[in-house]
């Protein structure tokens, strides 16, 4: 439950409180439902589609397993062969918290049920609960790609009462030594998915309102700019992207 409360810590409290460290080491989970009309990650469209996001947590102590899917609703036109697009994630996490820092190193494993190919990466981020709350985080791929995503976000709180606010976020993302990329034919499709440089960067608002203290309702709007010629070039994604969600977050026990 502790890493619960940590990695959960704004969004499942009401909102407006300070965060608390207090923690407990028994076991909890979180799950969390979305509705989006688009599905971006690190910058890039993956699915155009409106779809629905699950997303279920177990914790104990430090360590958490995470199940993330996507779930699209059709095939996508602009690729013929595209099929619907469908991804499961699971991740193994280790987490610390020291004075206002949260700490996460972990494991992931990226499934996908199109064209993308499956792959795995190692991840460390740090957060920091102040005024800007920032946010640094390292992944490397270890199958796929074989290169470095680094990203770097900013995110600002104001309360609307004491059960709700408006989150307004600052993203920035940069890759390097991305390589080549296969489908499972083995014809390869991309060069890496991103340039050795900074590859997007978005801005976002967020509403949240907790309902109870376990139960979280939260809409927001993205808007998204590619840098990269890469991202540019892609099909799906181009150089502007704009996108809207809705969803819920239970927190338990």
């Amino acid at each position: 439950m502790r890493v619960l409360l940590a990695l959960c810590l704004i969004n499942t409290s009401l909102i407006g409180q300070q965060p608390t460290q207090k923690q407990s080491s028994g076991l909890g989970f979180t799950l969390a439902l979305d509705y989006m009309d688009m599905y971006m990650f690190r910058g890039r469209v993956l699915d155009p589609d409106t779809s629905l996001q699950g997303r279920f947590t177990l914790g104990l102590g430090s360590w958490s397993y995470n199940l993330f899917h996507h779930a699209g609703s059709s095939s996508t036109s602009e690729v013929p062969t595209f099929e619907a697009f469908e991804e499961y994630t699971h991740s193994v996490e280790y987490t610390t918290v020291r004075g206002n820092a949260v700490n996460t190193m972990g494991y992931r494993l990226y499934t996908y049920s199109a064209m993308w190919p499956d792959t795995q990466e190692i991840f460390y981020r740090i957060a920091h609960y102040n005024r800007w709350n920032p946010s640094y985080g390292v992944s490397y791929d270890i199958e796929a790609y074989r290169g470095t995503y680094i990203d770097f976000s900013l995110s600002r709180f104001f309360p609307l009462s004491i059960a709700s606010r408006l989150e307004f976020d600052f993203d920035l993302g940069l890759s390097t030594g991305m390589e080549e990329k296969s489908n499972r034919q083995g014809q390869i499709f991309e060069y890496g998915p991103y340039s050795e440089t900074l590859n997007h960067g978005s801005l976002g608002v967020k509403y949240q309102w907790a309902i109870t203290p376990k139960l979280t309702f939260h809409a927001g709007y993205i808007y998204q700019h590619a840098f990269d010629d890469k991202l540019r070039d892609d099909p799906l994604t181009g150089e502007h992207n704009d996108y809207w969600s809705a969803g819920l977050r239970l927190l338990m026990p």
